[in-house]
């Protein structure tokens, strides 16, 4: 090998070295990550009934956090049907500012026709720091004859201390209890009811506490949000 390609490997690989794996630097845990999920539900004539499903499970130990899940479907065809479901657990190790989004819309336009939205968030962190919450649910029916559309949004933060994850028997019953919530959501008499100021049915609001009691329950953690918004 001549000088010149000895001093051209050299080269290379010091800066693998200093770039480390993936070309990360060593700066990056100050960097802000953004973990977003997205289930996205949008029939048409030649497919009139569509759904998504969307879940994740992950960890992270960035210093800047920013999470958000959305499940979205929406309606155009006449006699179509869309249905959006998303499941986010998410662990947050030491963050010192963490932002936590969760939304659900469901919209249509249409005749004989409908979707539902069903979004669930779950963030752990290992201790109390600063965390800012948002949970929010939006369902609409635009210029609609005999449409059934309606979003739900469950938001769950705990504080474990124990940087304990959840087990697989646990996630299991995560899973099975947001496909309940997801098969309530999308009965006729669910998606056609209205809500008396926009508040969550008595349903809604006893399914929020059977999540809570599921992850706090085998965590060994305790509620630092909880938030159920229903349209």
């Amino acid at each position: 090998m001549t000088s010149t390609l000895k001093a051209v490997a050299l080269a290379i690989g010091t800066l693998a070295l200093l770039l480390g794996p993936g070309g990360a630097s060593a700066h990056d845990d100050d960097q802000p990550r953004n973990l977003d999920l997205t289930a996205s539900a949008h029939p048409s004539d030649a497919s009139p009934d569509d759904s998504d499903q969307a879940v994740d499970v992950s960890s992270t130990w960035r210093r800047t956090v920013r999470a958000d899940t959305t499940a979205l479907s929406s309606t155009t065809c006449d006699g179509c049907h869309a249905d959006a479901t998303t499941l986010q657990v998410l662990y947050v190790n030491h963050s010192h500012d963490v932002a936590v989004d969760n939304a659900a819309v469901a919209w249509s336009q249409c005749a004989g026709c409908g979707g539902t939205a069903l979004s669930v968030q779950v963030v752990v962190l290992v201790d109390g720091r600063r965390v800012k919450a948002d949970n929010r649910a939006l369902a609409t029916n635009a210029a609609c004859d005999r449409c059934n559309t309606a979003a739900l949004a469950y938001q769950l933060v705990v504080v474990s201390p124990d940087r304990s994850r959840l087990s697989k028997g646990a996630v299991q019953d995560l899973r099975d209890w947001v496909a309940a919530q997801s098969e309530a959501l999308r009965a006729p008499a669910a998606s056609s009811r209205r809500l008396r100021g926009h508040r969550p049915s008595a349903r809604a609001e006893r399914a929020a506490d059977t999540l809570e009691g599921l992850v706090n329950d085998d965590l060994g953690s305790r509620t630092r949000e909880l938030d159920v918004q229903q349209r």
